[in-house]
């Protein structure tokens, strides 16, 4: 089994069946803050023979290894992606671990931030290991549990997570309700996020004429 991954700045996000975006709107898996990136700046997605990317009609451009991509591309272990200031690097495992933890610093809050992270990234990591034949129904319920329970343990001994993984979380759960495609699991991920959303700082957007 092989696990595709994309680094920023110290964090591993997990490459899911379905398409990756890259951009400054907070519906992107990588959430990039530069005026230079365009809402919707490019897709990483998952093809039968690894992973390949495609610029969105971007303003600034996609670049990869130095080079500014005009069509899809297939990606390499190692490869760097440029998007505005932003560098990414592409991560593939084959029957690898998840990491430790998400990030490449320590918590400064201890065991319970590393007890949450893990739990987020236990579940983005399951996710990922879907293949295209499996039940995402039935995966969407199994998954739910350990969402809930992440949610419990941040009402009960407070949050520890970054901004972006706040973020992560709430996109999992978006990413479970489709999955499922039921009313009650859309109120359950509209409960999830509307919750998250009260503990992340204000955000500001910035100009939208940067695509």
């Amino acid at each position: 089994m092989t696990n595709y991954w994309l680094r920023h700045k110290g964090t591993l996000f997990p490459v899911h069946q379905s398409d990756c975006l890259l951009g400054r709107s907070h519906e992107c898996l990588i959430v990039l803050a530069s005026e230079r990136v365009s809402r919707e700046h490019a897709v990483v997605r998952r093809i039968h023979t690894g992973l390949e990317i495609e610029d969105l009609g971007s303003r600034n451009g996609t670049w990869v290894n130095g080079s500014r991509i005009r069509r899809p591309t297939v990606l390499q272990p190692g490869d760097e992606v440029q998007l505005g200031e932003d560098l990414l690097e592409v991560v593939i495992q084959s029957n690898g671990q998840p990491p430790v933890t998400v990030s490449g610093v320590v918590s400064p809050i201890g065991e319970e931030g590393d007890r949450q992270r893990r739990m987020l990234e236990q579940v983005e990591y399951a996710m990922a290991r879907l293949d295209p034949g499996d039940d995402q129904r039935a995966a969407a319920n199994r998954f739910r549990s350990a969402v809930d329970e992440l949610m419990l343990r941040q009402s009960e001994r407070g949050v520890v997570l970054s901004p972006e993984e706040i973020r992560r979380l709430a996109r999992v759960a978006r990413m479970l309700a489709s999955w499922a495609n039921s009313r009650p699991f859309e109120r359950w991920s509209h409960d999830i996020t509307a919750q998250l959303s009260q503990r992340l700082p204000p955000v500001s957007e910035g100009p939208s004429s940067s695509r």
